[in-house]
């Protein structure tokens, strides 16, 4: 049954392909040529977790039923804000938990790489918002989900290879000093320099992370304000309709 236009399958779609991963992490560290290795543990937690992220990224625009209901309250609509974000990542909790279970740790970045997916779900429920209350369309709904997603996450890391080809830079980690700050707007890069951290180093200390935080967390919350302003102008205009 659907509530307030969620999609639950969307959501058991997204835990079972997690536990899918899982398995198949597990199963590829245990019967590998080398053997069951459990220094490669860290190994699987990456895959995880980029598995994770993408996932998170690919079923976010499937979350919920595109209609525009008004949502009159401005409280009512921080519900359907943050709500998609509290369950994809709440559906990742225990698939990481069995997997630190059976690792026998848990790694130092966790938290941080929560949060940036955190903030990134934010950036996502944003447009989300405001793209379903001004584009009623579903084609253009998704193409707009789509087009931020893949210019973010992609066309971002094509244009750092391009940069680092043109300067010649040498980089020796993700966190390097010679990659411009602009660059780690992209959550992808920054939870890949998270996970290669404890083998690469850090030359740029959190400020990757607080950079990639900072801008979804404020592109988000302005697509939300954007949608709360669109539909108190839909509301208006109806009361007025209304009264004649």
């Amino acid at each position: 049954m659907k509530q307030n236009g969620l999609r639950p399958e969307a959501v058991s779609w997204y835990t079972g392909m997690l536990a899918l991963t899982l398995i198949a992490v597990l199963f590829g560290l245990i019967f590998s040529e080398e053997g069951y290795n459990p220094a490669r543990l860290h190994l699987g937690y990456a895959y995880i977790t980029g598995i994770q992220f993408c996932l998170l990224t690919a079923f976010f625009p499937f979350l919920y039923e595109n209609n525009r209901e008004q949502n009159r309250s401005i409280w009512k609509l921080g519900y359907k804000f943050v709500q998609p974000v509290c369950l994809l990542v709440g559906a990742a909790l225990p698939i990481y938990l069995a997997y630190f279970v059976i690792w026998g740790r848990v790694p130092a970045s966790f938290g941080t790489i929560l949060g940036v997916e955190v903030s990134w779900g934010i950036a996502l429920a944003g447009l989300q918002q405001a793209s379903i209350h001004t584009r009623p369309f579903p084609i253009r709904y998704f193409f707009r989900m789509m087009l931020f997603s893949g210019s973010v996450l992609l066309i971002s890391i094509l244009f750092l290879s391009v940069y680092v080809a043109y300067e010649q830079a040498v980089i020796t980690t993700v966190f390097d000093k010679d990659i411009p700050l602009l660059f780690f707007i992209n959550p992808l890069l920054v939870l890949g320099g998270l996970l290669y951290e404890p083998i690469g180093g850090n030359q740029l200390g959190s400020l990757p992370v607080m950079i990639t935080c900072l801008f979804s967390v404020v592109f988000g919350t302005f697509f939300y304000f954007c949608a709360y302003v669109k539909q108190r102008a839909t509301a208006g205009k109806e009361r007025k309709y209304a009264a004649r």
